[in-house]
């Protein structure tokens, strides 16, 4: 049902098989887990523009201030990994960087475009986590 992830010979490449618009994946998704909460919903990448390294840099949103974000997607594999800055939050979720590890793959009869998980830091034992989901739609 999934298109065979082939390495493509540039990041245009890659925007082009997955049928980007201008090397944006849109409607980024972060839910679950206790995520989004009001406070950092607001502060989520909710763009991301491919650059030619592939490297995803979040668009910002005008009037906020976004949350530090870093990730790319590994052109060999078609794999994507991610540090996502939170806040702490009155749900048990630590103040630092929650990671995400993901996928990028085509169907045709879908928009999204890229998934996986998110792990974020809670209270409670040490390396205590809730697990989310992360999507990226084309």
């Amino acid at each position: 049902m999934v298109n065979p992830y082939l390495k493509p010979a540039s990041a245009l490449a890659l925007s082009t098989n997955l049928e980007l618009t201008s090397n944006q994946f849109r409607n980024v998704t972060f839910d679950g887990g206790g995520l989004p909460n009001t406070e950092q919903f607001a502060a989520f990448p909710q763009r991301f523009v491919m650059d030619s390294f592939y490297k995803l840099n979040s668009v910002a949103l005008p009037g906020r201030v976004m949350a530090l974000w870093q990730g790319g997607i590994k052109s060999t594999a078609g794999t994507f990994t991610g540090n996502i800055a939170l806040d702490a939050s009155n749900s048990g979720i630590l103040n630092g960087n929650a990671s995400v590890s993901a996928v990028v793959f085509r169907r045709n009869d879908l928009e999204t475009v890229g998934a996986g998980l998110i792990k974020i830091p809670t209270t409670g034992v040490k390396g205590s986590f809730r697990t989310g989901a992360f999507l990226m739609d084309r």
